[in-house]
């Protein structure tokens, strides 16, 4: 039978043959296998593992062809394998496994994914090693080919180096290319407690059989014999290989080649006796006929066996030595097949699929056919067993219905869609009764793998798994009822989708799956004790290249396997496994989110919160409660939360911001929990007594609200370790609480001052161990938490706090009590080291711990304080606004208060350093003043020691080195600190005689701030010699500052000396300012008649108004407090603007009764008020101000008057109405406007009319650039009030009609007054000339007698 003809030809026996008849035995054709006696077992060796010398099917010389075969197989030693005991059989009780106590790589509520233990020393070894895997359903075996060795153990055994069963391969390959054998573990036999083996070689055809693995196993050394059969698959055709095997017993095995061909192998003859046949699968004639023609048209014709075969398997058994086999093409074409025991095939059915698969794809949105490019192909089936919940037909008479569940492919360019689909075929037609689109895997398959995608369907059928060569999909395929309320779900499009879930291998190694399978269900195994497996959790093995066994176990919903109530796949259960098991050493899982799954961001941010929450409180399954060692505990729980930030950084897009912060302070809770339990963890190592710890009392007094209370029922007594498992999300609640405890146990008795020193000890350890670990923890991770972009400076968030919460680092409790733990400790400190000798004081390494921490804790503090008021000036509430406004003031003397306060315990290079970190200059300066006038005191101390003295002198060079550094360091931040000091102190002189190489930054410090003109101008002068500047700044201080008048008006005439000195031309400025200035003086003079008598200022101004302020501004108040503003000034000499002096100006009562007064203006008030208009500044806002307030003077002018009465001319002579309209104040104004032609042409200024000046300033905005809006419309008011007097003299004074005359007569007055000079001064002129004549006429007729004694005589 196993010559190539009887191999090719041997399904051409008869099928009428009966089948019990006894086939002679011994003979040649027959192929029979003669039983054997049993050789003894022996111990592997070396030999055993090295590849087999003899080619073309022939060892020692002698052909194997279906008969047992003494033959040496004898070989060199190889020095890289290691002998290999076998040990003797052993009974079935003997085999039971109690469990395999595999390493878990992954668990969720859906799957679980362990990795054996059990492999074989060889392939451990060797795991570069090309490999490939077959699991056999039968009790447990796994079988795994090498090129040189078949392995055989038991995958579920405890054991790391199993019991294993090896048979070198006969015929090893040859060449690192040649394809590796192919095998499958037969049923075992009455005669033998193991399974049997069959092995394929997939190029040569050879074929051998092993009863029982024991016998491949072992070789009889002494008569140099193999126990198996041996023989051939048949006539191949050039080229052809076998490509897979498949357990089809009791009907045998299923082959399949490469050039599409489909054989039956069978293994027993038909009186059950180990025998090698081949029957190809063929249709229609070629069954019954052998002849070369129809051999040739079966192989080059078109209706056999030349396609592409997806995939061969076996399905259901429908009566003894029978079995169905299913073949399916990779286009769709489906073959159901009888094959029975004896090498008997027929052709069932044949169904084209095709259709049916691509309406399915199509149905599901999975591939169009308008798609371009698009290939459809079957990548294999699976059967679906006829108790699942499907669509089973068995119609009575008929042709029995098939399930299968196939995987089909649609490969577009850059992507691949994978389907599950559920055929029924049922009398030559298929019928899609269910389809699974693979949502979670794209890739296409690799051409170039020897892995081919795989689906299995384990029972209870309701979980397919679809294995690909690095990953593998999960997938319910469980068919939904069509219950009312999934119903109402499809309509509303609202059903979810079928569970689904993907495992992924690593891709940092040379990891794929060389080998899978099912686990049968526990009803189902021979020993029931066994534990191996469970119907309601089917499982899958698979064997990895270099890494081992791994099994792959689903939870199936025993209550409701239902798809749409089952567990569905969350982000937290993928986020949970991939930081609880991505970073598990030797994991051979790869946890990355792939691109094809999208969870929605807002899902992922819950998830990844609850995570981290679940980590704080020790609520995640995955996170032991109870360790030996807490820190231990602690660790792991910082580490997870390290990953958790790490998977999310590299898997998701990014978080929002407020919840990167949120996760990172968690992780910055459980960093600072952790150096707070190993400090509390060195104290309890370290104390003595029975003296409690700071820390178990603050956990004893933690408000209930804080805490979760240790339930001792269940054995948890340890209230501290309680609180590090449970509560650590509340840490922000345990800081202020260290020195919060102290008080309350110094209310309950604690006195003594070392007791004291020693609480505040650990509270220090407390807040640093918490908040320095926190700030620095933050600085560091930042990134981390793709925080990268924040600006940071030692953990405290420079800016941008909007939408953040608050800062567990910065409560106001937190804040507060850390200054006051501060500056307690510092008391302590200080009382410590203030004792006199001899009395009792605490530990100095106690006081000195407790004194170097008040540095930190001085950062610490400056850290929280920054941070509090920060947020809250972020925040949108004006509470909190108001109070971070308020804590963001202080900050600068709390920290000077913090800073400087060090120099009280001697630490002062300590506190510099926070000073200049920091860059504080008011207490840099302190410290350093501070410490040279210490060192100053100490020099000239009698009592110091020459030692002591040379000392100091040397640290007062330091510090002077230091205060020259700091002015490159801090600049003019320094200079201003310094120089301030200076000035505060009196050392005002000193400054500007020390014209040092820090002279330009004692200018910039003058020069900065206005308040120091008055020293600047000097320090221009003398230090810079810049006349220019100087001048500017003396301007500027007038003009600007200056309240008093008689400097103001010494101050612009030293500016303009200084310009004049320089020939600039801005000393013209200075006229038009002291014209002010003089009209200011002018007017006071004016009143000061009226002032003579006051006892005080306040008197003086009492006096002014009474005599100036009570007639004008009658019945409008807000212009009677302008004048009396402007009169306060002016009584107290100080500086005015022009517009005050015009308010007084014009508001002022005209009086004019005041004896020999040279400086009465009355009736000059509105001219002066006009001419302090023409002098007013230049600058552009000035300008747009002026034409109100010209209108406004005018005004005032016109309605100084009652016009009404000058109207009334009735029984008035001219000269009468003549003197009443000159005595106006507007007559008196245009007069003494034309006499100083501030009305001609080149003038700014018009007259304006009654009916121009209407309105001017009657609206509130015309006030605002210069009162606050509370005055302004008082203020617009009283000018409406002035239109209302003026519109009465319109209409009752016709003063439109009077204006012009009034106009006319002022002209002419001023022209009469003009022409009256000119002729006085005429007369004065002919007076002086004939006065001049005279003298000249007698200097003509008087002569000198010429005695000499000055006699004149007249001719």
């Amino acid at each position: 039978m196993f010559s190539p003809d009887a191999s090719l030809h041997g399904s051409m026996v008869p099928t009428s043959r009966n089948p019990r008849r006894r086939q002679r035995t011994g003979s040649s054709e027959n192929g029979d296998l003669q039983p054997k006696k049993k050789q003894k077992r022996s111990a592997l060796s070396q030999e055993t593992f090295l590849p087999p010398q003899s080619s073309n099917g022939r060892v020692d010389g002698k052909t194997m062809n279906g008969h047992v075969h003494g033959g040496s197989t004898g070989r060199d030693v190889s020095s890289e394998t290691r002998d290999l005991p076998v040990r003797g059989p052993k009974k079935h009780g003997e085999r039971a496994v109690k469990g395999d106590r595999g390493t878990v790589l992954s668990k969720n509520d859906n799957c679980i994914v362990t990795q054996l233990p059990s492999l074989p020393d060889i392939v451990r070894a060797n795991p570069k090693e090309p490999i490939q895997g077959f699991f056999s359903t039968l009790d447990g075996y796994a079988l795994a080919l090498t090129k040189a060795h078949a392995l055989v153990w038991i995958y579920t055994s405890i054991e790391s180096s199993p019991e294993t069963f090896s048979c070198p391969i006969p015929e090893g390959s040859k060449h690192h290319s040649d394809a590796l054998p192919l095998g499958c573990l037969v049923s075992k036999s009455a005669s033998s407690p193991e399974p049997g083996l069959v092995l394929v070689l997939p190029s040569s055809g050879r074929v051998f059989y092993w009863e029982s693995i024991l016998g491949a196993a072992t070789l009889d050394h002494t008569q140099k014999q193999s126990h198996g059969l041996e023989g051939w698959v048949g006539t191949m055709l050039s080229g052809e290989s076998v490509h897979r095997i498949e357990n089809a017993e009791p009907a045998g095995f299923i082959l399949t080649f490469s050039t599409g061909r489909v054989a039956q192998l069978s293994v027993k003859d038909p009186q059950g006796r180990p025998a090698l046949s081949t029957t190809f699968l063929r249709s229609g004639s070629a069954q019954n006929s052998v002849s070369l023609f129809s051999g040739l048209r079966n192989v080059f014709g078109s209706g056999g066996w030349r396609r592409d075969v997806a995939a061969a398997r076996a399905g259901r058994s429908n009566v003894r030595g029978q079995r169905d086999v299913v073949v399916a093409t990779s286009q769709g074409i489906i073959q159901i097949w009888d094959a029975n025991w004896s090498g008997h095939t027929s052709l069932n059915a044949e169904v084209d699929a095709k259709e049916q698969i691509m309406t399915a794809f199509e149905g599901n949105k999975v591939a169009s056919k308008t798609q371009e490019n698009i290939s459809l192909e079957v990548l294999d089936f699976t059967f679906v067993p006829d108790n699942s919940n499907t669509q089973q037909v068995v119609i009575p008479g008929a042709s029995r219905g098939v399930t299968l569940l196939v995987l089909a492919a649609s490969a577009g360019i850059n992507s691949t869609k994978y389907c599950l689909i559920q055929l029924l075929l049922l009398n030559d037609v298929a019928k899609v009764t269910m389809v699974h689109p693979i949502r979670s895997y794209s890739t296409p398959v690799d051409s170039k793998s020897a892995w081919k995608p795989r689906v299995l369907l384990p029972e209870p059928a309701q979980t397919a798994f679809v294995v690909f060569d690095r990953a593998t999909v999960t997938a319910s395929v469980y068919k939904r009822e069509q219950t009312p309320e999934v119903q109402l779900l499809m309509d509303a499009h609202r059903l979810p989708e079928p569970f689904e879930d993907i495992i992924n291998l690593r891709k940092d190694g040379d990891y794929g799956v060389v080998g899978c399978g099912v686990e049968i269900p526990k009803a189902t195994w021979s020993n029931k004790h066994d534990k191996r497996a469970d119907s309601r959790h089917p499982s899958c093995i698979l064997l990895v290249k270099e890494y081992g066994a791994v099994r792959i176990t689903v939870f199936e919903q025993k209550e409701d396997p239902d798809a749409t109530k089952r567990a569905k796949v969350t982000p937290k259960s993928k986020i949970e496994q991939a930081v609880f098991y991505g970073n598990m050493q030797h994991n051979l899982l790869d946890f990355d989110v792939r691109s094809e799954i999208k969870f929605p961001l807002g899902e992922v941010e819950t998830a990844a919160l609850q995570i981290s929450g679940e980590i704080l409180s020790s609520k995640s399954a995955f996170i032991p409660t109870i360790t030996p060692s807490l820190d231990h505990q602690l660790k792991l729980r910082s580490t997870a939360l390290r990953d958790l930030a790490n998977h999310l950084s590299r898997n998701h897009p990014p978080l929002s911001r407020i919840t990167k912060w949120k996760l990172m302070w968690d992780a910055e809770k459980m960093a600072a929990a952790r150096a707070v339990w190993r400090t509390y963890d060195t104290h309890l190592k370290e104390k003595t007594g029975d003296r409690r710890s700071l820390l178990s009392h603050l956990v004893e007094m933690l408000h209930e609200d804080f805490k979760t209370d240790p339930v001792e029922e269940l054995g948890e007594k340890d209230p501290v370790r309680q609180w590090f498992t449970r509560d650590i999300e509340r840490f922000e609640n345990i800081v202020p609480w260290a020195f919060n405890t102290i008080k309350e146990l110094e209310k309950e008795g604690i006195e003594d001052p070392t007791s004291v020193l020693i609480l505040i000890s650990e509270a220090n350890d407390l807040s640093l161990g918490a908040l320095e670990t926190a700030f620095n923890f933050r600085q560091q991770s930042a990134s981390l938490y793709r925080l990268e972009n924040e600006s940071m400076e030692d953990g405290v968030l420079t800016n941008n706090y909007e939408g953040l919460p608050e800062f567990w680092t910065s409560t106001e409790l937190i804040r507060s009590t850390t200054i006051e733990l501060v500056k307690r400790a510092r008391r302590m400190v200080t009382e410590q080291l203030n004792k006199a000798p001899g009395e009792h004081s605490s530990d100095p390494k106690l006081v000195s711990k407790v004194s170097e921490e008040n540095v930190r804790q001085v950062q610490v503090c400056c850290q929280t304080y920054t941070e509090r008021y920060r947020w809250l000036l972020a925040q949108s509430n004006e509470d909190s606004i108001l109070t971070g406004k308020k804590l963001q003031a202080s900050l600068p003397q709390e920290r000077f208060t913090l800073i400087a306060g060090l120099f009280e315990i001697g630490l002062v290079d300590e506190a510099i350093a926070l000073a200049e970190k920091y860059s504080d200059m008011s207490s840099l300066v302190y410290l350093v003043v501070a410490e040279m006038s210490d060192l100053s005191d100490r020099i000239v101390d009698s009592q110091t020691s020459e030692d002591d003295v040379l000392d100091a002198q040397e640290r007062q060079e330091v510090i002077q080195d230091r205060i020259e550094g700091y002015f490159t360091t801090f600049g003019s931040d320094w200079a201003r600190a310094l120089y301030s000091n200076h000035i505060d102190h009196g050392q005002l002189s000193s400054l500007l005689n020390d014209h040092s190489e820090y002279q330009k930054y004692l200018t910039n410090f003058l020069r900065e701030d206005e308040g120091y003109s008055k020293i600047s101008w000097i320090n221009d002068t003398l230090g810079e010699k810049d006349y220019v500047t100087a001048a500017d700044t003396l301007w500027s201080l007038a003009v600007n500052q200056e309240t008093d008048l008689w400097s103001k008006k010494v101050e612009m005439s030293l500016s303009k000396l200084a310009w004049l000195s320089v020939e600039d031309k801005k000393a013209n400025l200075v006229d038009s300012e002291v014209a002010l200035v003089n009209i200011q003086e002018k007017l006071y003079r004016h009143i000061a008649p009226a002032l003579y008598g006051a006892i005080d200022q306040n008197a003086e101004l009492e006096l002014a108004m009474d005599r100036y302020g009570r007639l004008a501004t009658a019945r409008r108040s807000a212009l009677q407090g302008l004048l009396e503003q402007g009169m306060s000034r002016l009584v107290r000499r100080e500086c005015m603007g022009a517009e005050q002096l015009i308010d007084i100006l014009t508001l002022m009562d005209t009086q004019s009764d005041v004896p020999d007064n040279e400086d009465d203006i009355s009736g000059q008030e509105f001219f002066l008020a006009l001419r302090v208009l023409t002098l007013s500044g230049t600058e552009p806002q000035a300008k747009e101000r002026k034409p109100l307030t010209e209108r406004v003077i005018w005004r005032r002018c016109m309605i100084r008057n009652d016009w009404e009465s000058i109207n009334n001319t009735g029984l008035k002579d001219d000269s009468e109405v003549e003197e009443a309209a000159t005595a106006t104040a507007l007559f008196q104004t245009l007069k003494e406007g034309f006499k100083s032609d501030l009305f001609n042409d080149s003038s700014s200024f018009n007259i304006l009319s009654p009916e121009d000046v209407l309105g001017a300033g009657s609206s509130a905005e015309d006030h605002r650039h210069r009162f606050q809006n509370d005055i302004c419309e008082p203020l617009a008011r009283d000018m409406r009030i002035e239109d209302e007097i003026l519109q009465k003299c319109i209409t009752d004074g016709r003063l439109v009609h009077w204006f012009p005359g009034i106009v006319d007569t002022a002209k002419k007055s001023v022209r009469d007054d003009a022409d009256a000079a000119g002729e006085v001064a005429k007369k004065r002129k002919q007076m002086e000339n004939s006065v001049a004549k005279k003298f000249a006429a007698i200097d003509r007729k008087t002569k000198l007698n010429g005695n000499g004694n000055g006699d004149v005589f007249m001719d």
